[in-house]
């Protein structure tokens, strides 16, 4: 007999497929297109499951990445007329022959491209100012969030940026690092606060036990409410 249950894996849940067997440990198997199946002994119970997978989290989310990653083959081309998400406001691409640029105008994001039709050359150009821009925003929400955690004894981390498909941040403490994904981008300002908070918050807890949420909500109250606006992001693009 089979159920569905769903576990809380760094802020991300996750639904997989618990099924009782005649085997002797808990296996886990990712399937083509990120179908999560387990099996576990009957003697069992379904919480050892979702232990099993949270201690596994790393692993699991770096196979849903894998196996997701073909989602990003199938995008709608970096065309004139794209509808793109920045910082929450969907633009639309406009296009233009010219000197490689890239600016905002109202509710344009302007891309000039020796060719235009040359959908290379646009996301070329695109994803020299994506990254600009991710830098200059979550460094600044960074900056801006870090002093009190500074306070309590956290070191100032190194943002690095990477397009990811099942997470959007992680942290290194013990590299002192922080990976956001250049997804995030598309998200509203508060929204993004959130996601830098919750990864500084790790530089302090390295779990996401109730300590730890408790030192998101101590900086921020509604942080379940932002986490919740992450959801209408599955279907964000980036360059």
């Amino acid at each position: 007999m089979s159920e569905t249950r769903t576990v809380d894996l760094g802020g991300r849940a996750v639904t997989y497929t618990l099924t009782r067997k005649a085997v002797k440990r808990i296996n886990l198997r990712v399937k083509p297109g990120g179908e999560i199946a387990v099996s576990i002994p009957r003697r069992l119970s379904a919480a050892a499951a979702d232990q099993f997978l949270m201690a596994k989290a790393d692993w699991l989310l770096r196979a849903l990445e894998r196996q997701t990653h073909i989602l990003e083959q199938v995008s709608s081309p970096w065309r004139d007329g794209k509808t793109v998400l920045l910082l929450g406001r969907p633009l639309r691409l406009a296009v233009e022959a010219g000197s490689p640029a890239v600016w905002t105008e109202g509710n344009r994001l302007h891309v000039a491209v020796p060719d235009p039709e040359d959908e290379a050359q646009v996301r070329r150009a695109l994803a020299k100012a994506w990254d600009n821009w991710c830098r200059d925003t979550f460094s600044e929400s960074m900056e801006r969030q870090l002093p009190p955690l500074l306070a309590l004894g956290a070191e100032k981390p190194v943002l690095t940026l990477r397009t990811m498909t099942s997470r959007w941040g992680s942290c290194s403490w013990v590299r002192g690092r922080i990976t956001l994904n250049r997804l995030l981008l598309a998200a509203p300002p508060e929204v993004v606060d959130y996601v830098v908070l919750h990864e500084l918050c790790h530089l302090l807890r390295h779990d996401h036990s109730p300590a730890f949420y408790a030192l998101v909500e101590r900086w921020m109250p509604d942080w379940r409410r932002r986490r919740a606006a992450l959801k209408t992001l599955r279907g964000a693009e980036c360059p």
